[in-house]
């Protein structure tokens, strides 16, 4: 009888053992699947390394892997599957976004802003990515990108009711700042529908988080000479202009957006027309000096008497003289093109509407 027993024990144990034998990394791998969709990480977890074990090296798995160590709150644990799922697949923009998310929850913001600045390059339309570094840049306090990025998330198509409640006073102002934005140059423009639209966003950004549009307006006031002095200084990275005309643009974008009055929305537009008329004559005088280096005399002339009226122009604005055929002309050909695309960058109906 004991023989019996023994040898039934013992062919349990082989046939148990060659069960598990049996399974395979792809069977671990779909087992791991099935744990992680019902929310079980923990026996997810166990399955995604069992079929790693066996040699399951695809950069999914620990991308999974990753995300199941994320919702238990295993962070460092997230970060070096994230990190193993790109070495091994670095162009699968996903891998990036969970990586950045994790560093934000250990509150690395820095390496946060770093992976959503990559999801932002291969994926310039993607909005989240930019709600997303956002909020990385108002928790380090630099409020003025925030509100950039905001911005920008907001006009690629995010959609404000899936801001989360509970974020910093500060940071909420800063998503609020371009909502405000649009609303008081839509009004001066005129356009009764996208203001009605911003409103109601406002309303109800500002109503879930407890902010009142008073303190929105006293962030804005306080804030937007910053965030176009930011966003200038991004425009002009790298070019060589001339440091006045970087003020004198600042300056009238900044007047019209702390107070947007026919008369600063004229400025804009006459400084528009003479960032213009100062790149026309330019080129009329450069045109001029090589028809005249070529020897083309009649073409040269005919240059100059092109170019007279919109120095007359100029002057008349400015008092600045550059004379038909001068040769101390500017040669900053950013200027004009930078002022337009400052205003896009603002405020897309404004610059439609110069």
């Amino acid at each position: 009888m004991k023989k019996i027993v023994v040898v039934a024990i013992f062919l349990f144990i082989v046939v148990v053992s060659g069960a598990f034998g049996q399974t395979t990394a792809d069977e671990w791998y779909k087992k791991a699947d099935e744990y992680r969709k019902i929310g079980d990480y923990k026996n997810a977890i166990t399955s995604y390394s069992e079929a790693i074990k066996q040699n399951y090296s695809k950069a999914a798995i620990y991308r999974y892997r990753g995300e199941c160590y994320f919702e238990i709150k295993n962070y460092n644990a997230a970060i070096a599957d994230y990190n193993t799922a790109i070495e091994k697949a670095p162009n699968v923009t996903p891998f990036y976004i969970f990586r950045a998310n994790t560093y934000y929850q250990i509150k690395n913001y820095d390496a946060a802003i770093a992976d959503f600045t990559t999801v932002i390059d291969k994926m310039p339309n993607f909005s989240d990515a930019y709600i997303s570094r956002g909020d990385s840049y108002g928790a380090k306090g630099i409020y003025l990108k925030a509100v950039a990025d905001y911005k920008t998330g907001i006009e690629k198509g995010y959609d404000p009711d899936k801001f989360e409640v509970g974020k910093p006073k500060n940071i909420v102002m800063s998503f609020c700042m371009p909502l405000y934005m649009e609303i008081i140059v839509n009004h001066f423009l005129g356009k009764s529908d996208i203001v009605t639209k911003y409103e109601n966003l406002l309303k109800t950004i500002c109503d879930k988080n407890k902010v009142t549009r008073a303190e929105i307006e006293a962030f804005y006031r306080d804030n937007i000479r910053g965030l176009i002095a930011v966003v200038v200084d991004e425009e002009f990275k790298g070019k060589e202009v001339r440091a006045s005309t970087k003020v004198e643009i600042q300056k009238v974008i900044s007047d019209f957006f702390i107070s947007p009055t026919q008369s600063n929305f004229n400025a804009l537009k006459t400084e528009k027309e003479i960032l213009m008329l100062r790149k026309e004559i330019n080129d009329y005088n450069m045109a001029f000096f090589i028809s005249a280096g070529m020897g083309k005399r009649s073409e040269a002339e005919t240059l100059l008497k092109e170019v007279t009226p919109l120095s007359d122009r100029l002057k008349s604005l400015t008092g600045e003289v550059i004379k038909p055929g001068d040769q101390n002309f500017f040669r900053e050909e950013y200027e004009y093109s930078s002022f337009s695309h400052i205003l896009s960058l603002l405020n897309y109906e404004l610059a439609n509407n110069m």
